[in-house]
């Protein structure tokens, strides 16, 4: 047998079993899973990566009860004659989804057409609710491919493709991944950073408003994604503070609604000690704070200072203009394309993530606190 000796481990454990198989060290079907993540010391998702890589290569294939069977040798010459394909994978609606959602997906869809790569476009609440397994086989069914590239996915989504072995790449995600290549933005420093801007303009009573069971990715994407990461990076960037006299960093929900928000306003300002500095996520939800504030006499900034997570071109018709952190969409979408396109092509990732800053533009929203 060969030893895995090269820099990738999926690419080692591809070559290793290629020169078996080439060697006919097997000529029916492959040992279990169990014995060759035994013997490439690796967990069942790593190896099922590099055996979907022989599958395309037409090596080996699946057979349900008997493990993976070994093909014939002209099946490689035959696959890799033909075009690759990639599927992308969207959580809601395309008239849905944010304007930055949409120009990615458009340039990554060029990128791969210059290159020989089909991609097809999916995009469905159906694929993020509780029966997703039933959607996700269905579509497998009726539109293989060869590569996965989840839109602002949910876990459950990721791991289910892992179970299954099939190639997954996730974009707009907020915290960093280990099993799986991924591109987003490190929304942990936006948090530390935003907190840090309220309690330097003296403020210690701030509110980060989020929305419920949505994707905690800042560009105005309701991509389903639940909000369990931000909350812990909230509660990483605002723990430096908890020790300083009168300050609170509290979390305020919505369900994504006009209605919802100016609800939640309503009982965070109608209540005592009602913070002075909001850290509000994505543009829309930014637009209907302000909104909901100046109807109810609450001024911006004299009485609350607020920051927006996330842009769009309608907040720069908004008096007082809005501080908010904002990502070059152009930036962004070179950089999937760069890593993506390597990735459909081999199969193979080294640096599995990829993480973008946000940059801060100032605003008249944010002053110092009200004495």
């Amino acid at each position: 047998m060969h030893l895995v000796h090269r820099f990738s481990v999926v690419a080692g454990i591809v070559e290793a079993l290629r020169k078996d198989l080439q060697a006919r060290e097997w000529t029916e079907r492959l040992p279990s899973e169990r014995v060759l993540c035994e013997r490439f010391h690796v967990s069942r998702p790593t190896l099922r990566k590099a055996l979907h890589l022989l599958t395309q290569e037409g090596w080996i294939r699946p057979h349900r009860g008997l493990g993976w069977r070994v093909g014939r040798g002209r099946a490689t010459r035959r696959h890799s004659r033909r075009a690759k394909s990639v599927g992308v994978l969207c959580f809601v609606p395309l008239d849905e989804a944010s304007g930055f959602t949409l120009y990615a997906i458009d340039k990554l869809q060029d990128h791969l057409h210059n290159a020989g790569v089909t991609a097809h476009v999916h995009a469905g609440t159906q694929y993020a609710t509780q029966n997703f397994k039933q959607a996700l086989e269905r579509l497998m069914h009726a539109t293989p491919a060869d590569a996965w590239l989840l839109v602002g996915s949910p876990p459950q989504i990721v791991r289910w493709f892992h179970e299954r072995g099939l190639p997954v790449f996730s974009t707009l995600t907020t915290r960093r991944t280990t099993d799986h290549p991924s591109l987003g933005v490190d929304m942990d420093a936006v948090f530390r950073h935003a907190a840090g801007k309220l309690v330097g303009h003296a403020h210690r009573r701030v509110a980060l408003i989020l929305p419920r069971a949505v994707s905690a990715s800042p560009y105005g994407n309701s991509d389903a994604d639940p909000m369990n990461e931000a909350v812990l990076g909230w509660k990483q960037a605002v723990e430096p503070y908890v020790g300083t006299p009168g300050f609170a960093g509290r979390i305020i929900w919505h369900t994504r609604t006009r209605d919802s928000m100016h609800n939640s306003l309503r009982g965070l300002f109608g209540a005592a000690n009602a913070p002075t500095g909001l850290i509000v996520m994505r543009p829309q939800h930014s637009l209907a704070a302000v909104t909901y504030l100046t109807t109810a006499g609450i001024r911006v900034p004299q009485d609350v200072s607020v920051i927006g997570i996330g842009y769009e071109p309608f907040l720069d018709h908004v008096r007082p203009s809005i501080a908010y952190y904002t990502l070059d969409r152009k930036a962004y979408a070179r950089k999937l394309c760069r890593l993506a396109l390597p990735w459909v092509k081999t199969g193979y990732w080294e640096n599995k993530d990829s993480r973008l800053m946000m940059q801060f533009h100032d605003g008249e929203s944010l002053d110092k606190a009200p004495e």
